[in-house]
C-alpha cells in the first residue's frame, strides 16, 4: 500500500520503525508525524535509519514517486511494537489511566479503547466507561473521539447514546475545528440525509432510519 491514514499506535507502548529503503532514491514522502490532520512533517529516513516513538504520537504514511526516477517506487520498513512486559502481557489498561484522570483529552481517547481490558471489569461497565471517556475526550477537543460520539448519536456505531442529530452535528464541528476530514464528511452526510429525509417524509420514516 502507498498510504496509511494518520493514526495512533494504541496497541503498543512504543513503536520502532527501521527504514530498509532510501528516501529520495527509492521513494519520496513516507512516514510523517503530525500535530493535527492538517499538518505533516515527513521523516527522510535512509536505509538503516530508525525512529522510536510513543503511542501518543499522531503519524501516518504517504509514499510518492521520486521525481525524475525510473518509476520503480519502493518503500520497505521493519516495524517493531513494544509492550511494557517481558512476557508480552497486555497492560494497556494502565498506560493512559493516570493522564486520563488528570484530564488529558488524548489520554482519555486512548484509554477509552483500553479500559475494556481492566481485570475484573464487566462488559456493561466497560461499555459505560468507554462512552464516558470518549465523551470527555471529545468535549476536550479530541477529533477522533468527537467523530466516534457523533456517529454514535446517529446510531452508526453501537452505543447506549440516544439518536440526537443536534449533538451529532456539534461533535462533527469539534472534529472540523481540528481539520479532521471525517468531520467534514460527517457534516456532509447530515446535510445530504436531511435532504433525503425531507424528500421522503410521506413514507413516514424516522430520522434514525434515514441514516441506515
Amino acid at each position: 500500500r502507498r498510504s496509511h491514514a494518520a493514526h495512533y499506535d494504541g496497541h503498543a507502548v512504543a513503536t520502532a520503525v527501521v527504514s530498509l529503503s532510501d528516501h529520495g532514491t527509492d521513494y519520496e514522502g513516507g512516514l510523517y508525524v503530525s500535530t493535527s490532520h492538517g499538518q505533516r512533517e515527513y521523516a527522510a529516513l535512509g536505509r538503516g535509519d530508525a525512529i522510536l516513538h510513543r503511542s501518543t504520537l499522531l503519524h501516518g504514511v504517504e509514499v510518492h514517486d521520486v521525481e525524475g526516477g525510473d518509476g520503480r517506487t519502493e518503500r520497505w520498513s521493519w516495524i517493531v511494537w513494544f509492550r511494557d512486559s517481558a512476557t508480552c502481557e497486555d497492560f494497556g489498561h494502565e498506560w493512559f489511566a493516570d493522564c486520563a484522570a488528570r484530564g488529558s483529552a488524548l489520554c482519555r481517547q486512548l484509554h477509552s479503547t483500553k479500559v475494556g481490558g481492566t481485570p475484573g471489569i464487566s462488559e456493561e461497565e466497560a461499555s459505560r466507561r468507554m462512552v464516558e471517556l470518549s465523551v470527555q475526550a471529545a468535549d476536550g477537543g479530541s477529533a477522533y473521539a468527537a467523530i466516534k460520539i457523533a456517529r454514535a448519536h446517529l446510531k452508526l456505531l453501537p452505543s447506549s447514546l440516544p439518536f440526537d442529530l443536534g449533538l451529532a452535528e456539534r461533535y462533527f464541528r469539534i472534529a472540523i475545528e481540528s481539520s479532521a476530514p471525517d468531520g467534514h464528511y460527517g457534516m456532509a452526510q447530515i446535510l445530504l440525509t436531511t435532504v433525503k429525509f425531507e424528500a421522503s417524509q410521506e413514507g413516514g420514516a424516522g430520522w434514525s432510519d434515514a441514516f441506515r
